[in-house]
């Protein structure tokens, strides 16, 4: 029958590099365990081969912050966040997407009057969905509050928006890692 031939292969190694970007207080505060939870599955996931999780509070503007406490120590400049890391990194953006409209929409619009910024946050959204080559949104508010809110409506034609659930946590991960 012939002799056989052994090829082996070297095991397959994960090249996700993946960018969490959450929201922390106010209307997040209710949902402080799944996304804790969250965070622990990404952080013991050894498939990963980086992740990076940075916070920000409604809306993402000039700065994220290293720490949820979002202190201007832990402050990361966004824009230096996107010229270090590329395109191929895999982008998740953790909120309900639920604000005023001029914290989305309007320069200086943020809610902390310490924290201002001539670009309005739909603008730093967009730079974000621009840059990296797949992008979600996770919300952990129910499929039907969605369209309560107006900024969650826009934040929706920006990136691809799943629930915070078992099923959404699925097709979230089909749209960042399935084929094109």
């Amino acid at each position: 029958a012939g002799e056989i031939e052994l090829r082996f292969r070297p095991p397959r190694k994960n090249d996700v590099r993946l960018l969490l970007l959450m929201d922390v207080g106010g209307t997040m505060d209710p949902y402080y365990e799944p996304v804790s939870q969250l965070l622990t599955v990404l952080h013991e996931e050894r498939g990963l081969r980086a992740l990076e999780t940075y916070y920000f509070h409604n809306c993402i503007y000039d700065h994220v912050y290293s720490r949820a406490r979002l202190t201007g120590a832990d402050a990361v400049p966004t824009g230096d966040l996107l010229r270090r890391l590329d395109g191929r990194w895999k982008v998740v953006v953790v909120g309900d997407a639920a604000m005023h409209p001029a914290e989305l929409l309007e320069p200086f619009g943020g809610i902390d009057p310490r924290v201002t910024s001539s670009t309005p946050g739909v603008v730093w959204l967009q730079r974000i969905a621009a840059h990296f080559d797949r992008g979600v949104w996770v919300n952990p508010e129910e499929t039907a509050a969605w369209n309560v809110a107006h900024t969650t409506r826009i934040v929706r034609r920006l990136f691809p928006m799943f629930e915070l659930s078992v099923d959404g946590m699925t097709a979230a991960v089909q749209a960042l890692v399935g084929a094109r």
